[in-house]
Order: C-alpha cells, then sequence, then structure tokens
C-alpha cells in the first residue's frame, strides 16, 4: 500500500465526500419537487465525481509538472555517476569520470563525449566503476564507437 500523507488524504476524502455531498443535496432537491430521490442523489453523485475526478487529475497534472521544473532548474534530476577513474598510466591519475544524466564529465577538467570516454579506455587510461559501465558507455557513443571498442580488445 502506497504512503499516504495528508494531501493525499485530504484529496481522497475530497473525491468521496463532495460527490455524496452533493448526491445528497441533488436528493432534497429532486424530493421538494416531486421526483424521484434517487435519481436526484444518482444524478448529483455522479455529476460532482466527474468534476471531482476531473479537477484531482488537473492537480496532479501540474504537479508533477512543476516537480520535474523544480529538479531540472535546480539540476538536482540526476546525480552524477562515476563512471571510471584514471589509472596511473595519465596526468589525471585518481581523477573519475562522471554522467550526470545530460552527459560526462572529467573532474576538474571538464565535458568528455562517450567517444572520448572510450578512447580513454583503448589507450588504457581507465578503471571502470563496474562491470558493463563499459559496454553502457559504448551503447550511449553508438554503433561505431561500440565497434572500435570490441576491436581493440
Amino acid at each position: 500500500m502506497p504512503n499516504l500523507g495528508g494531501t493525499e488524504l485530504f484529496i481522497l476524502l475530497l473525491l468521496i465526500g463532495v460527490p455524496i455531498g452533493t448526491g445528497y443535496w441533488c436528493m432534497r432537491v429532486f424530493r421538494r419537487k416531486g421526483r424521484s430521490a434517487g435519481a436526484g442523489f444518482a444524478l448529483g453523485f455522479v455529476l460532482s465525481l466527474v468534476l471531482s475526478l476531473l479537477g484531482a487529475t488537473i492537480a496532479l497534472i501540474v504537479s508533477y509538472t512543476l516537480t520535474d521544473t523544480t529538479q531540472q532548474a535546480a539540476g538536482t534530476e540526476h546525480a552524477p555517476t562515476v563512471v571510471a577513474t584514471f589509472g596511473p598510466t595519465t596526468g589525471w591519475a585518481g581523477r573519475s569520470i562522471t554522467y550526470d544524466g545530460r552527459g560526462f564529465a572529467i573532474e576538474g577538467v571538464g565535458t568528455v563525449s562517450a567517444q572520448d570516454v572510450l578512447t580513454y579506455d583503448r589507450q588504457g587510461h581507465l578503471a571502470w566503476a563496474h562491470d558493463g559501465m563499459r559496454a553502457w558507455v559504448a551503447q550511449l557513443a553508438g554503433p561505431p564507437a561500440l565497434e572500435d571498442t570490441q576491436t581493440a580488445r
């Protein structure tokens, strides 16, 4: 079961309470006018339920849109992932290559392409963060880079 906070419980209460209240009100109006009380309740309930669901859907869409926009503006959409670290065969020994959802970067140097990362690997400069990382970078680089990586082995 999902963890429901105060806002979610309030929305559920509105989604259930408002249609029932509106149905009850319509039932009383229909009864005063000499019409079927059940038909009044049903009409009020269904109409209010549809409007409540529409309002809740719009609220959720706006909420998710604002959350995504806020995350992108704050730059926290993707925490940087360490892809590889330079070994002792280069002047960048100990520096890491990270990926943040937008691209690769060398610590303290700047951005690089996936092809550049694979070039450093072919030169024997990288220690990969884990098995499969090389194939993932090659996949991001595209088919030609994948062929170059396999040829270098």
